[in-house]
């Protein structure tokens, strides 16, 4: 893998598998990962071999969030305003995708880096992963979702608890409170990941909506799915 890509994309089967890719930052983003993740998650959407996405970490972390050595940066000429709203383009590309995505967690997940996993679909995690929501540390809050994606899963009292104190959340504990769908051992969490990505694929195979899919591409017709 190229050092120079911040994001590596790869499918593997009908699964895309995204990968931060800065493992000598615990995977911090600056500008240019946000922009090639947001990319990222278009085209797993729009690809139509692909059926799930995993969401990963190369090293050590899935991501550290913003890399501190660029924290406050903006281009010449970009708001605060605006430079944040183009940032949540990335939480609106995991509302919007129409896949499963699986957010396989070590290692560190903090600020920007847990509210990707948050808005995944399903988070397998780390035994020894630490998750956090820091911004109070800096005087700010969480600007990409996580304030309400925690909440829908936690509750709003222990979100507010942790929005408030940036307190880190570990693996059993993040199990216990409904964030991890599934513990396991550090050097289980990418196995683990891949093996719900293809319990997903194949209950989509098994579907009504695959069925008429696959006979309206034989008949060439548009696909008349339940519900629409």
């Amino acid at each position: 893998m190229s050092e120079e890509q911040s994001i590596v994309e790869r499918i593997a089967g009908h699964v895309g598998v995204v990968s931060f890719n800065r493992p000598h930052k615990h995977n911090a983003m600056h500008d240019a990962a946000q922009a090639e993740l947001l990319n990222a998650m278009r085209r797993m959407a729009g690809n139509p071999q692909i059926r799930c996405v995993l969401l990963r970490g190369e090293g050590k972390s899935f991501c550290a969030g913003r890399d501190t050595s660029v924290l406050g940066q903006r281009p010449e000429g970009v708001s605060d305003y605006l430079y944040v709203r183009q940032a949540q383009r990335i939480s609106h590309a995991f509302m919007d995708c129409p896949k499963p995505i699986v957010a396989a967690v070590k290692g560190a997940a903090i600020g920007g880096g847990f509210e990707f996993a948050l808005m995944s679909d399903m988070r397998v995690v780390g035994r020894n992963a630490k998750m956090s929501l820091p911004e109070i540390r800096y005087g700010l809050l969480p600007d990409m979702g996580g304030t309400q994606t925690l909440t829908s899963m936690i509750g709003r009292a222990k979100a507010k608890y942790h929005v408030m104190t940036g307190k880190p959340i570990g693996g059993e504990e993040a199990l216990a409170l409904g964030i991890a769908d599934w513990l396991v051992e550090d050097d289980e969490v990418d196995a683990k990941g891949m093996e719900q990505e293809l319990l997903s694929i194949s209950a989509l195979f098994k579907s009504a909506d695959y069925a008429e899919a696959r006979a309206a591409l034989k008949e060439k017709r548009p696909p008349r799915f339940q519900g629409k």
